[in-house]
């Protein structure tokens, strides 16, 4: 039987940030999946990082990406390391002209063995899915949203749900 998605919180930036932070994250669910709407308040695209628990440890991802529906017309890159799980977010001038849409699934998040998220992005026409390793024994209590280089939009939204078991 499948579990059960619970809304935990939903955040929308009100202005212009660079940064923010969800935190208090009940420990009370099995995994944990997050909705992202996301774009920068500029004409050009940023890259984002999301670091659990403040972001200390490197996590290393994995992503493959499918161009215009195309299967297999992507390309995969391999052992790459940032602070955080790492994706690309559109400006308002990109030629997409949207927001990028980002779902992140946080398994086992409560566990005192290192997590894996997996995540996947819809932007630029393109179909972008990552895997990443977090090297924490420590339970997720807190995400930060981190923008590389040009800030969050007003009206970017982040929904957290929770599943439990059924």
């Amino acid at each position: 039987m499948p579990g059960t998605y619970e809304p935990i919180v939903s955040y929308t930036v009100p202005s212009a940030t660079s940064t923010f932070t969800i935190s208090s994250i009940p420990q009370t669910y099995t995994d944990l999946v997050i909705i992202g709407r996301f774009i920068t308040n500029q004409s050009l695209g940023s890259g984002v990082f999301v670091r659990p628990n403040g972001g200390v440890n490197y996590c290393v991802h994995a992503q493959m990406q499918s161009s215009g529906g195309t299967l297999g017309s992507g390309s995969v890159s391999t052992a790459n390391q940032f602070t955080g799980f790492y994706h690309e977010i559109p400006g308002t001038g990109d030629y997409s002209g949207g927001y990028t849409t980002v779902r992140y699934n946080i398994q086992n998040y409560t566990s005192s063995i290192n997590k894996q998220v997996q995540y996947d992005r819809f932007a630029y026409n393109i179909m972008t899915s990552y895997i990443a390793y977090v090297p924490t024994t420590s339970p997720i209590t807190s995400l930060e949203w981190f923008s590389e280089n040009r800030p969050f939009g007003a009206g970017c939204t982040v929904e957290l749900y929770g599943i439990k078991k059924a």
